[in-house]
């Protein structure tokens, strides 16, 4: 679970200033001039925070596994490797990354301010991190099924927050009137 979260706040700086750091930077209005959708430069710069930090959450789980083979007992890394870890890292980290990543283009297409977004954007870790104490407390266990709806839930609030975040994306308005 720990893992998911890596995706999150590595990617939240990079999400965050993608639209408000470019609107002060005066370096937008170009890239809005191109004959790009709104809905792919929006999804464009979800990508560009999300996938640099997704490899390095993979590349740290392969270490966290290749550290498990190598020292602890013998049933241990039989009993990691599952559809459940599977699906926390391939499914769920990705789709909660997205959905972060996604509010916080939305908040930083609307703010002045890129702290502003981070701090909505980083809203996802609360309800992961309740999943996580209740997983390390035993009041809760996920099965493979229920990670599984998880991620494809959050992949549904992620095409919508997208659908969304393209409505609320004003070209014209940052064009014209932003300063």
């Amino acid at each position: 679970m720990l893992f998911l979260l890596t995706p999150i706040t590595g990617g939240m700086a990079l999400a965050a200033h993608s639209i408000v750091g470019e609107k002060q930077a005066r370096t937008l209005e170009p890239l809005l001039a191109t004959p790009i959708t709104t809905v792919e430069l929006l999804v464009a710069k979800v990508l560009g925070a999300l996938l640099p930090t997704l490899a390095i959450s993979f590349v740290g789980v392969m270490l966290y596994f290749a550290a498990i083979v190598l020292f602890a007992e013998r049933g241990v890394p039989a009993a990691m490797l599952t559809p459940r870890t599977l699906l926390l890292v391939v499914v769920v980290g990705p789709a909660a990354a997205l959905v972060s990543l996604q509010a916080a283009i939305v908040i930083s297409s609307r703010v002045n301010d890129a702290r502003t977004a981070q701090q909505f954007g980083v809203l996802i870790i609360i309800p992961l991190t309740a999943l996580l104490v209740a997983q390390f407390t035993g009041s809760l266990w996920l099965s493979a099924t229920a990670l599984g709806v998880i991620g494809l839930g959050l992949f549904a609030v992620w095409v919508l927050l997208t659908l969304l975040s393209a409505s609320l994306f004003e070209r014209e308005s940052i064009l014209t009137k932003w300063k």
